[in-house]
């Protein structure tokens, strides 16, 4: 960000007397300093600890939300996520169950037709009503237990997952900072990621400004040599805390950038657009 101190020299110094005298321009004919910065840069971190076996991007690489940056050795992992889908996909134990729970109703049905002839005794009904009430709850804790499997193998898809690191959003790779061979954790960033669309343009503007500002409200951002562009931004947001000292307050506009042609940490002038009805 731009000294305060020198961002008001000149924004006072190119304030327009009209605005003083409280004349129909608000703002200053000449343009006001400002500086485009990315709209986040994140230091990437691994999720798991363990050894980085590739760094899959190289400095000045564009990169999506979610695309594998680097990986760490997960053969463990993928073998957990093997023998869990094994176990999830097996439904012998469910069907055997359902099985036997088919043969004791029907040995019920049959013995309850028998004992209504007086064909067997009352305890040979009972007998059968337990045996199937046992195979109802055997058909259960099989069915539940191939809940835990699915669930076991959601849990070791997420381990492996987690040994893949991902970019947080889409930007460009500013510095790669590890090799494969070095052991990451969460505490040694593995590389820095910027944000560039939309950027950022930041800027201090003096107070007497601020009534007439808004969210939403457009500027023109010109980027000089060897650029030369001209773009338009939008007021995203405005300090309600001044700064005594200088007499200015902070203003960020979002600056669309979705071919990249912008690179930030560049300075800028910003010329804002009276909008319609500012008397």
């Amino acid at each position: 960000m731009i000294p305060r101190h020198v961002a008001l020299a000149v924004m006072v110094a190119v304030l327009p007397a009209q605005l003083v005298a409280g004349e129909e321009r608000l703002f200053p004919d000449e343009p006001l300093d400002c500086i485009v910065r990315p709209k986040d840069v994140t230091e990437l971190t691994s999720e798991d600890e363990g050894v980085l076996t590739a760094i899959l991007v190289d400095r000045g690489q564009t990169v999506t939300r979610g695309q594998v940056v680097a990986k760490l050795d997960s053969r463990l992992q993928e073998s957990a996520v093997k023998l869990a889908r094994i176990r999830a996909q097996n439904k012998a134990a469910t069907a055997a169950s359902r099985a036997r729970l088919e043969f004791r109703r029907d040995k019920l049905a049959r013995i309850q037709k028998l004992h209504r002839k007086d064909v067997v005794t009352r305890a040979s009904l009972d007998e059968a009503k337990v045996e199937l009430r046992l195979a109802e709850l055997d058909l259960e804790s099989s069915t539940a237990d191939r809940r835990i499997a699915a669930a076991e193998l959601v849990q070791a898809e997420i381990r492996y997952k987690r040994r893949q690191i991902r970019s947080p959003a889409d930007g460009v790779v500013v510095r790669v900072t590890a090799t494969p061979g070095e052991y990451a954790s969460e505490r040694t960033p593995v590389m820095t990621i910027a944000e560039l669309d939309p950027l950022h343009v930041e800027a201090y503007l003096p107070i007497a400004l601020f009534p007439h500002l808004a969210k939403g409200q457009e500027a023109e951002i010109s980027i000089g040599a060897p650029f030369d562009l001209v773009r338009t931004a939008k007021v995203s947001a405005i300090d309600t805390v001044f700064d005594a000292a200088s007499g200015t307050f902070g203003v960020r506009l979002d600056l669309p950038n979705a071919d990249h042609r912008l690179p930030s940490g560049i300075k800028c002038v910003l010329r804002f657009r009276e909008a319609s009805g500012d008397s």
